[in-house]
């Protein structure tokens, strides 16, 4: 698969090989490569790197080029909003860059990691879905699939995990959300060992102990903000997760019931919002029974 790099794109490219020492190899990683595959616009990218730290490579760049970069800043370590890395970031012709290590991470019984410096292999296998550990290597002009499957998985558009399912969940449950919230912005199918995977309790609790509020907000704001952000919502029901996640318990079969006739609306752009109205209305034991009314 190939893809087209814009004019400030590759002058960016240009601007990040010419302060490139002799032993880094850089590399966009993540979300760019995979929308760039897809034919689909970026405007943020994340440098990954290797010998050196994001932020001493973001300082030779801005000591060459100041006047056409922003200002560096520094992204501290914040676990809770799952900056688990220090992470150089600026801004050049108009496009956010982060600049950061490579990593390795081990989990114990929080989803803190313990960080430790890694290879471009071993941190493509720490992501949450293949489709998202893909590289675009700077210097060979490549896309790397070190886990072998991202690149087919975009052509055959499914959610599969870069490892076991269950040990990617239980490492940082997060990815559970972010699953669901890639389901409702690309509507890939999930594969299949996956949904053997979500029906773990195990895994319901740890979404529901071990993963902050805030984290879980940024997730379900971000899916319901897609234009189908319902398919999301809908995850969420079929895999019962709503407790975890809003603490509410619900008539699953009614929920999906329900949600059936929905899926008949014609105003896909607010089916989100009906979802949403399902939960609290049947948390509250005042599901409507007219199925082909709206109630706001």
């Amino acid at each position: 698969m190939s893809f087209i790099i814009t004019n400030e794109e590759e002058n960016i490219f240009k601007m990040i090989l010419s302060c490139t020492p002799n032993n880094v190899v850089p590399r966009v990683a993540g979300g760019w490569v995979r929308d760039k595959l897809m034919g689909i616009n970026s405007y943020d990218m994340d440098i990954a790197l290797e010998n050196i730290t994001g932020y001493e490579f973001a300082k030779l760049l801005e000591q060459k080029f100041k006047d056409s970069m922003s200002n560096v800043n520094v992204v501290q370590i914040n676990p809770d909003k799952s900056k688990h890395l220090e992470t150089a970031v600026c801004r050049i012709n108009g496009i956010l860059i982060d600049f950061v290590n490579l990593r390795c991470e081990k989990y114990t019984d929080t989803r803190i990691p313990l960080i430790t410096i890694g290879t471009a292999q071993e941190d493509a296998f720490r992501r949450d879905l293949t489709i998202n550990a893909l590289f675009y290597n700077l210097i060979t002009k490549e896309v790397e699939d070190f886990t072998g499957m991202g690149i087919k998985d975009i052509k055959n558009k499914i959610l599969r995990t870069p490892l076991d399912p269950f040990i990617t969940f239980s490492d940082d449950p997060l990815r559970i959300l972010r699953l669901f919230r890639f389901k409702a912005k690309l509507n890939f199918d999930i594969y299949s060992e996956i949904q053997k995977s979500l029906n773990n309790l195990d895994l319901k609790l740890h979404l529901k102990n071990k993963v902050s509020k805030e984290r879980v907000n940024i997730e379900i704001f971000k899916m319901i903000n897609y234009k189908y952000g319902y398919l999301g919502i809908h995850e969420l029901i079929q895999y019962e997760y709503i407790e975890s996640v809003f603490n509410l318990k619900l008539n699953k079969e009614k929920v999906l019931d329900y949600y059936q006739a929905i899926k008949e609306l014609n105003d896909e752009e607010y089916r989100w919002i009906y979802n949403l109205y399902i939960i609290f209305l049947e948390s509250s034991c005042q599901l409507v029974q007219d199925k082909n009314k709206k109630n706001f």
